[in-house]
């Protein structure tokens, strides 16, 4: 999880949806970046380079699950297969 920005007047009117590249996770408390925060993001970033590694001239990836199948649909249960979207209104629970 976490807040993000993304420029969504921009992506529309290039015709696209809004995806992996078109955001940009910011802090909501930094003094520039902050008021731009527009998204919360739910799930986890699998692939993430992550910084923490401790062996000279190596990078570490994270490898938790993702809450995404691999074509960007929800996946809340973590078996691989599409959940339907809480937030859609046309969704019956």
């Amino acid at each position: 999880m976490g807040f993000a920005h993304v420029n969504v007047m921009r992506v529309m009117a290039q015709g696209r949806r809004v995806g992996a590249g078109e955001i940009q996770l910011i802090d909501p408390h930094h003094p520039i970046a902050g008021p731009m925060t527009n998204v919360f993001l739910f799930g986890s970033f699998k692939g993430k380079i992550a910084s923490w590694r401790e062996e000279p001239d190596m990078l570490a990836l994270n490898t938790h699950l993702a809450h995404a199948t691999t074509d960007g649909r929800l996946d809340y249960r973590l078996v691989g297969r599409a959940d339907p979207d809480p937030y859609d209104p046309n969704h019956l629970t």
